[in-house]
């Protein structure tokens, strides 16, 4: 989990399931009594509990939160090395202790895949580039330019894609204007190259001449 993450979406969310769900009392936690019941709560809280015993002292925030990570993940991890999939699952089980209603949450909470799929989605669309262009490079690589209907594996396969050919369209330009000059006339050229806004000058949409070697199937995220 990144320090972004941490701070605007997992932190918060856990703030706000613990507000709600208990409260701190002379050095330990206690469920509030105005709280409804919550079968997920009950898990977090045997838990907290048996890793309260362990050390031989009082629950604590600290153990509820650990205790989320299990009952989430089926076992405990540091904040630090969630994964993104792993703080999606986490942070729905915060909403549904903060409420247990909140349809959003549970179904990802039911449906942790789906979750992963929409942030792949949510990726392509993000990527920079014109729908054209992913439609073609979707296309070029699946033989279909419909990439909504990709299975998973081929979805994070094109998003890798585009990444890999928006650095190298980033870095292109950034090498571009390094060797800009400024002509007589003054306009903006390049050594040995067009003045700004030919075709290839910088700053110009790059053309699709992909990535040298292997593109990479990490996580994209």
């Amino acid at each position: 989990m990144t320090e972004a993450q941490a701070k605007r979406f997992y932190f918060p969310a856990w703030n706000r399931a613990l507000k709600a769900r208990w409260v701190r009392d002379r050095g330990t936690i206690l469920r509030r009594a105005d709280s409804p019941a919550n079968e997920l709560a009950d898990q977090v809280e045997s838990v907290a509990a048996a890793r309260a015993a362990r050390r031989q002292g009082m629950m604590t925030a600290e153990d509820l939160r650990h205790a989320c990570h299990v009952v989430a993940l089926g076992r405990d991890l540091s904040s630090k090395d969630l994964t993104n999939t792993q703080v999606d699952r986490v942070v729905a089980l915060f909403e549904l202790l903060q409420d247990r209603d909140n349809l959003s949450a549970q179904m990802r909470w039911d449906s942790p895949a789906a979750d992963a799929r929409r942030r792949l989605e949510w990726a392509v669309e993000h990527s920079g580039f014109p729908e054209a262009y992913v439609r073609h490079v979707a296309s070029a690589k699946f033989s279909t330019a419909a990439w909504e209907s990709l299975p998973d594996h081929q979805l994070r396969q094109l998003v890798m894609t585009l990444k890999n050919r928006a650095r190298a369209r980033n870095s292109n330009n950034r090498a571009a204007w390094g060797t800009e000059t400024l002509s007589a006339s003054g306009h903006v050229g390049r050594v040995g190259g067009a003045a700004h806004g030919a075709p290839g000058a910088a700053g110009a949409p790059a053309r699709d001449e992909g990535v040298p070697g292997q593109e990479g199937e990490g996580d994209p995220f």
